[in-house]
C-alpha cells in the first residue's frame, strides 16, 4: 500500500507540477485568446491542465462572487427528492441483488466442489459470477443508452451536460430522460447492495477497506448528483468505469474455470490473458486518461464557461469526490502495474487478482463465512 500511495503521489504531483509550470507560462496568453476561452470540445492533455487551472482559480474559493446557494439546497431536498415509485424501484432492485447472492452462492459452491475447483477459486467464483453478469448487462445498456441510441451527445460533448434551464422555479420540474433514470436507479441499487456484499459476503482482499470507501463515495455522488439533477455527469462516470469492470470480471471467471481440477486449459489461458491485456488498456485509457478529459473537464472548464449563466453549485464538494475517485484509480493502477511486472518477470504462474489477501501458501483466502 505504501508503494501504491507513492505511485499516486508521484503521478498527481507530476501532473500538478506540469500544470503549474506550463499553465502559468501561458495563462496570460490564454486570458487574451477569446477562441481558447470559449473552447468546449474535449481538450488535449495540455489544454485540460490549463483550463482546469483557470477554472479552479476562479471557482473554487471565490466565495464572494459565487456564494453558497442555500435556497437551491433546500429545493434539492424538497422538489428534488425521488418519487415513491423511484424509491420502491431502488429498494426492490437492491433487495433482488442481495437475494441473488444469498440464494445462488451456496448452489454455485456445491457445483464448484463437484467440479473439483481449487478451494480458493471456489470461494471467489460466486461473487465474480454475480459481478460479471451485472457489469456485462449494465455496460451493454449504458453504452446503448448513452452512446449508440443517438438520443444524447453529452459524452461526445461534455459541456452539454449543463444545458438546463437555470431558473430555480423551473429547474426541478424539467423532465429527466427515462433511459438515464433507469441507469441511475439500477446503479444506485447495485452499490447499495455492494456495501452489504463486500462487508458480509465477499472474501477479504487487500483493498476491502478502500473498496468500501469507493462504494460510499460512489453512492454519495449518485445520490447528490440525482438531487442536483446532474444525471448526465453521473452517466459519464458510469460509462468510463463499467467497461473496465465488465472485462475484469469476465476475465477472472475464465481464470477460475481454468484452475478447475488443477489443470490448465490452453484456450482458457489465451482468452484470459487477452482479457487481462484488454482490461489493462481500458483501465489506463478510460480511467486514468479519459476520466479527467471527459469528467473533470465537464465539471471544471464547462462550469467555468457557463458561470455567467448558472451558479456553480457544489463545485468544490463534487470535484473533491471526483478527485477521490481519481486517487483510487491511480492506487488500483499501481496494483495492475505490479501484476504486469510479475507476469513479465515470471513471478506469477497465472493471472491473479493481486488485491486478494493470501496466506503463506499463496492460495487460501480469508472467507467471511468460514
Amino acid at each position: 500500500m505504501t508503494c501504491a500511495l507513492f505511485w499516486t503521489v508521484l503521478t498527481t504531483s507530476t501532473s500538478t507540477a506540469f500544470a503549474m509550470t506550463g499553465v502559468q507560462a501561458t495563462l496570460a496568453d490564454a486570458g487574451e485568446d477569446s477562441d481558447y476561452r470559449t473552447l468546449t470540445a474535449p481538450p488535449t492533455v495540455t489544454n485540460f491542465l490549463r483550463q482546469t487551472y483557470i477554472a479552479v482559480r476562479e471557482l473554487a474559493f471565490n466565495w464572494e462572487k459565487y456564494p453558497y446557494d442555500h435556497e437551491f439546497t433546500v429545493r434539492m431536498f424538497t422538489d428534488g427528492l425521488p418519487s415513491l415509485f423511484e424509491v420502491c424501484f431502488v429498494l426492490a432492485t437492491t433487495l433482488s441483488f442481495i437475494l441473488f447472492r444469498i440464494i445462488f452462492d451456496p448452489l454455485l459452491r456445491a457445483w464448484l466442489q463437484r467440479a473439483k475447483f481449487r478451494e480458493c477459486d471456489a470461494q471467489k467464483f460466486p461473487e465474480c459470477f454475480f459481478r460479471s453478469i451485472y457489469y456485462v448487462c449494465i455496460t451493454s445498456y449504458g453504452v446503448y443508452a448513452i452512446y449508440l441510441s443517438g438520443k444524447h451527445v453529452f459524452f461526445q460533448e461534455p459541456c452539454t451536460c449543463f444545458e438546463m434551464n437555470p431558473d430555480l422555479d423551473q429547474y426541478f420540474s424539467q423532465p429527466m430522460p427515462t433511459d438515464l433514470l433507469i441507469l441511475y436507479g439500477v446503479q444506485f441499487s447495485y452499490y447499495l447492495a455492494n456495501v452489504y456484499m463486500v462487508t458480509l459476503l465477499d472474501t477479504v482482499k487487500k483493498d476491502t477497506g478502500m473498496m468500501l470507501v469507493h462504494h460510499i463515495v460512489t453512492i454519495t455522488l449518485i445520490g447528490f448528483s440525482y438531487l442536483a439533477r446532474y444525471l448526465k455527469v453521473g452517466c459519464i462516470v458510469y460509462l468510463l468505469h463499467d467497461v473496465s469492470d465488465a472485462i475484469l470480471e469476465s476475465g477472472k471467471l475464465l481464470i477460475y474455470y481454468n484452475g478447475s481440477e488443477n489443470k490448465r486449459h490452453p484456450c482458457g489461458e489465451f482468452i484470459s490473458t487477452s482479457l487481462f491485456i484488454a482490461f489493462t488498456f481500458s483501465w489506463f485509457f478510460l480511467r486514468i486518461y479519459m476520466f479527467p478529459l471527459r469528467m473533470l473537464h465537464a465539471t471544471n472548464w464547462c462550469v467555468y464557461l457557463k458561470r455567467d449563466h448558472m451558479i456553480p453549485r457544489f463545485y468544490l464538494p463534487f470535484n473533491l469526490l471526483l478527485l477521490a475517485l481519481v486517487i483510487m484509480h491511480h492506487i488500483w493502477g499501481w496494483f495492475i502495474l505490479r501484476m504486469c511486472v510479475r507476469l513479465l518477470l515470471g513471478r506469477a504462474n497465472r493471472l491473479e487478482d493481486i488485491r486478494e489477501e493470501e496466506e503463506s501458501n499463496g492460495h487460501v483466502l480469508k472467507d467471511k463465512k468460514a
